[in-house]
Parts: C-alpha cells; sequence; structure tokens
C-alpha cells in the first residue's frame, strides 16, 4: 500500500516542524543563548554572552554605549 510511506513522511515532516517551532520560540525568549543576536547587559549571562563581550574587546565607543545603556557607571 502507498499509504503508510506518505503518512510515514508527513508524519516526520510533522514532527520536523514542531521541532522547528520549538527552537524558534525558545530562541526567541533567550536571546542571550544565540551568537548573532546583539549583547544586551539585561538579558541573563547565557551561553554565547562571554563570547560577546570578548568580541567588544576593540570596540571602546560600542562597550561604553552598552554599559551607560544598561545604567552601568564606569570610568
Amino acid at each position: 500500500m502507498r499509504i503508510v510511506p506518505i503518512l510515514t513522511r508527513l508524519l516526520l515532516l510533522a514532527s520536523l516542524l514542531a521541532a522547528g517551532l520549538l527552537l524558534y520560540f525558545h530562541a526567541r525568549s533567550h536571546p542571550e543563548d544565540l551568537p548573532w543576536t546583539e549583547l544586551d547587559l539585561a538579558h541573563p549571562v547565557g551561553t554565547f554572552t562571554g563570547r560577546k563581550l570578548a568580541g567588544l574587546a576593540d570596540e571602546e565607543a560600542q562597550c561604553r554605549a552598552l554599559l551607560s545603556r544598561a545604567g552601568v557607571d564606569y570610568d
């Protein structure tokens, strides 16, 4: 019968779509865990926070703007 392979493919496609949607909504609620999102000190520390901070090593103006936006006093 041809119905079984079709149903199997549809079930696999639906599972992949559901997994994709779960990942999308998790990413929207946790931007600190994504490497391509902008660093925001108001967000909790996430998986890529350290790398984002390290990327500011040569970006003094951006670092100061980030600190000012977060309300952090600095010298």
